[in-house]
């Protein structure tokens, strides 16, 4: 279920295609970005109790594509800096349409282990979720 605003993003935006035209082109990395440091700072607030701004590199977005069977559904040639763009666009793509909640995200984050084994469980929900194929 959607949040109102990603609801108001939805129709903001104009989200008409299948996710992967918009991973391929990397259309959404630009909020995908600020949404993954979102989650990533919302979680490491709550552990440490104390306000932070965490910023995600993109080795550990790189890592949790491969990871993740995201690699294997996009285009061959694509370098580090396109795997991430790829990351940050499936997590906003499937944030905007409802396919998976910030809190969920969160959540997950807050169950694993490392920052980047969470993006990798966050990558496969947001896969299976938003219908990546």
């Amino acid at each position: 279920m959607a949040d109102a605003v990603g609801l108001r993003l939805r129709k903001a935006l104009g989200l008409r295609r299948p996710a992967k035209h918009y991973i391929e082109k990397g259309e959404l990395s630009g909020l995908g970005d600020a949404v993954v440091n979102y989650i990533a700072s919302v979680s490491e607030t709550i552990r440490g109790g104390i306000p932070t701004g965490k910023r995600v590199d993109n080795e550990t977005l790189v890592k949790s594509v491969r990871e993740s069977g995201l690699r294997e559904k996009l285009a061959h040639r694509k370098d580090k800096h396109s795997l991430g763009d790829a990351a940050e666009t499936l997590i906003a793509y499937a944030w905007v349409t409802g396919a998976v909640t910030l809190d969920e995200c969160v959540e997950t984050l807050l169950r694993s282990p490392s920052l980047q084994d969470g993006l990798t469980r966050i990558l496969r929900l947001a896969i299976k979720k938003a219908g990546v194929t």
